[in-house]
C-alpha cells in the first residue's frame, strides 16, 4: 500500500516537472509543449518553437507564386507554395508559410513598406540559393527562415527591423556559396537598421560568410543588440561607413563556433558605440545560455 502510494507521488512529481520543461529535443527543430509560448523572451533567444507559424494554425494553400498588388492587403493564415512578391504598400503578412522567398524588390523597384510576423519562410526540405526576406522598408518579427542560404537582406533606402526571429543557415549545392544570416547590399544609402534579439545560427556549415554581415559603406544608423550568433568566418562582422556611430551591445557569440574570430569591426571601432553585454557563451540544445566564457568589454577591430 505504502509503495503504491509512494509510486503515485513520484509519478505525479515527475509529470509536473516534465510539464515545466519547455522543449524536448527533436530533429534540428524541437517538439514543443504549451509552456514554450514565451520561450523567446530574454534571457532566452529565438528558436524553431517560438518563431514561424504558430502551432495549430490552419492554413489555406495558394499553389504558386503570389503577387500583392493592392495597398494595405493582409495575408493571414496562408500557405504559399512559391514566392511572395510584394508590389504594394502597407502589406501585412502574418501566421503564414511561404515556401519560396518574400521580396519587395520587383524589376529594380523597391516597394513597401511591409510587415511580416509569426511566419515561416523557405522550403521545408533542401537548401536553395536566395534571400528569405528582403529587401527594404520592412519589419520582420518572430519569423523563422529555413532552407535558404541567406536569411535577411537590407537594400536602399533601408528602414529595416529584424526582431525576435530565427535563421538557421544552410549550404546550397552551388560552386561558391556565401550564406549570410543578414546582409546589407546598398547601391544608395541604407539608413535606419535595427537587428535585435534574433538567433543567427551558421554552425556546422562547410561554407559560410557571416551570420551578421553589415559592411556596406552606404549603411547608416545601425543598431545590433541582444542577438545570439553562431558560426561563420567572423560571427559578427560590421564596418561603419559613415554617419552617426553604430550601436553594438548585448550580443552573445557561441564560443569557438567561428572560423577566424568571434567578431570584426574592420578597423572602425572608433565609430562603434560598443556597449555592455557582448560576450562569448556556451549554449544548450534549446539555444539557452549555459555559461559565459569571455566578456568582450572592448570593441574587436
Amino acid at each position: 500500500m505504502y509503495k503504491s502510494f509512494l509510486s503515485k507521488v513520484i509519478f505525479t512529481l515527475c509529470f509536473v516537472f516534465m510539464s515545466l520543461i519547455p522543449f524536448v529535443t527533436g530533429e534540428a527543430g524541437m517538439t514543443s509543449t504549451a509552456s514554450a509560448t514565451n520561450a523567446c523572451n530574454l534571457p532566452n533567444y529565438p528558436n524553431p518553437l517560438c518563431t514561424g507559424v504558430p502551432t495549430g494554425t490552419v492554413l489555406t494553400t495558394i499553389n504558386s507564386d503570389y503577387t500583392v498588388k493592392t495597398n494595405n492587403e493582409v495575408i493571414d493564415k496562408k500557405h504559399i507554395t512559391g514566392d511572395l512578391l510584394i508590389k504594394a504598400a502597407n502589406v501585412v503578412i502574418k501566421n503564414s508559410q511561404i515556401d519560396g522567398v518574400v521580396t519587395n524588390e520587383i524589376g529594380g523597384i523597391f516597394y513597401g513598406p511591409f510587415t511580416i510576423t509569426d511566419s515561416t519562410v523557405g522550403p521545408p526540405i533542401g537548401c536553395v540559393v536566395g534571400v528569405a526576406i528582403g529587401d527594404s522598408n520592412y519589419t520582420a518579427i518572430r519569423v523563422r527562415t529555413r532552407g535558404i542560404d541567406d536569411g535577411f537582406r537590407i537594400s536602399q533606402p533601408g528602414n529595416v527591423i529584424v526582431r525576435d526571429s530565427y535563421y538557421k543557415g544552410c549550404v546550397p549545392n552551388v560552386p561558391d556559396p556565401h550564406p549570410d544570416g543578414i546582409q546589407s547590399v546598398c547601391e544608395t544609402t541604407c539608413s535606419t537598421i535595427l537587428v535585435t534579439h534574433n538567433t543567427f545560427d551558421q554552425r556546422g556549415m562547410t561554407k559560410s560568410n557571416s551570420p551578421i554581415f553589415i559592411v556596406d559603406p552606404l549603411a547608416r544608423n545601425v543598431t545590433v543588440n541582444n542577438n545570439l550568433i553562431g558560426g561563420g568566418t567572423f560571427s559578427l562582422q560590421l564596418e561603419w561607413g559613415g554617419g552617426p556611430k553604430w550601436n553594438v551591445s548585448g550580443n552573445k557569440i557561441i564560443y569557438n563556433s567561428w572560423k577566424y574570430a568571434p567578431a570584426s569591426m574592420e578597423g572602425t571601432c572608433s565609430n562603434i558605440n560598443w556597449g555592455s553585454g557582448n560576450a562569448a557563451v556556451t549554449i544548450n540544445q534549446y539555444y539557452q545560455i549555459t555559461s559565459t566564457v569571455t566578456n568582450y568589454t572592448s570593441c574587436i577591430d
